[in-house]
């Protein structure tokens, strides 16, 4: 391989022999001379436009809001349909008459031994042990029943 000396290519302008030796500028013509002019009244006919401040809203919080916005309107939609109507009676003990429960008793269950369950088997020692005192029965009866069991229509 030949290397040459120069392996750059000359641009083929050439600079006078002291010529960055002899050119001099006066820095101090530069400084007093105001190069960048304004024109007369310019400040004065010049209107200042500022931009607007925009309305920035946070995503974050825009779906937060929305999200809890439902959220709300789907647990006020939930607890207003399971509420039971004013206009319908619930079905309960209370609302069934007594008198009712005793002509069930009598047509309905005419023989008692059919609805006894014979596949478990019974032990009378479990009945034994479990001895109740007459405070316990008491204080059972005292809780449980009412006046109204009493009457005789």
């Amino acid at each position: 391989m030949n290397k040459q000396k120069d392996t750059y290519q000359k641009s083929g302008f050439k600079v006078p022999d002291n010529y960055f030796k002899e050119f001099k500028i006066n820095q101090l013509d530069l400084v007093d001379k105001n190069v960048f002019k304004v024109p007369d009244n310019y400040f004065e006919d010049l209107e200042i436009k500022l931009p607007q401040e925009s309305k920035v809203i946070n995503l974050k919080q825009r779906i937060l809001l929305i999200s809890s916005s439902v959220a709300a309107i789907l647990i006020i939609a939930i607890i207003a349909f399971n509420q039971p109507r004013n206009n319908q009676k619930l079905n309960s003990f209370s609302n069934v008459e007594q008198s009712e429960i005793e002509n069930y008793l009598e047509t309905e269950l005419e023989n008692p031994e059919d609805y006894i369950n014979n596949n478990v088997p019974l032990n009378f020692n479990d009945f034994e042990e479990s001895q109740l005192t007459s405070e316990e029965i008491a204080e059972y009866l005292g809780d449980n029943l009412y006046e109204e069991d009493f009457i005789n229509e």
